[in-house]
């Protein structure tokens, strides 16, 4: 009885262990997340979102809802900009794209298992071959390709704008800085396990 009362505690203290690291690293997640969407590096505020939510943290749910509404306007702002609006376009069309691919994939490794002779056949059909290769491919790349050159043009044409929003993101960023470092130095973990690369050097670290 002894012995599976300590191999219980172990199995608690693994999970305890395992429990804090998911907290932190999800901090440090959504730090370089809000970093970056400030120094306009990423457009959807729906990946971010998402990741609060699934890690279920009050604070983190709280400093997000702060700046929503900054970080909304700074997405969305390239489909209300004309010269913006054939990218932004583009962009969203690449991103469905590269989805419709993916299910297509996914499509044909479920119809081999279930029809491998059908399939069998179908990859005989050298145009069949390169469609199912090629096009999750050129698709994932054009998706980038498109999101790159939307980021990089919004970043330099658009440079001395949204400057309180991307204030109040970068307060919001500090906050959560401090609280994962009293985090980590509450819960004894070692710093370097959570550094911070960022492309801001305005934080206090």
């Amino acid at each position: 009885m002894k012995k599976d009362a300590k191999k219980e505690t172990k199995e608690s203290d693994e999970e305890r262990k395992k429990r804090i690291r998911k907290e932190l690293e999800t901090y440090v997640e959504v730090i370089r997340a809000l970093d970056s969407y400030r120094a306009f590096r990423r457009l959807d505020p729906r990946l971010v979102e998402r990741t609060i939510t699934k890690s279920g943290s009050e604070e983190l749910r709280k400093v997000y809802h702060s700046i929503e509404g900054d970080m909304k306007r700074m997405a969305y702002y390239p489909a209300k900009v004309k010269e913006f609006r054939g990218m932004y376009r583009t962009m969203t069309a690449m991103k469905l794209l590269a989805a419709i691919a993916s299910v297509f994939v996914v499509g044909i490794g479920i119809a081999t298992l279930e029809r491998s002779s059908v399939v069998s056949e179908a990859l005989g059909n050298p145009v069949f071959v390169a469609v199912a290769v090629l096009l999750p491919i050129a698709a994932f790349n054009l998706s980038v390709l498109s999101e790159f050159r939307l980021r990089k043009k919004l970043a330099k044409t658009y440079e001395g704008k949204f400057s309180a929003e991307r204030a109040r993101i970068g307060a919001a960023v500090q906050s959560l800085i401090r609280i994962l470092n009293d985090k980590v130095r509450e819960y004894g973990e070692d710093p370097k396990k959570y550094k911070l690369s960022l492309f801001h050097d305005d934080y206090r670290l």
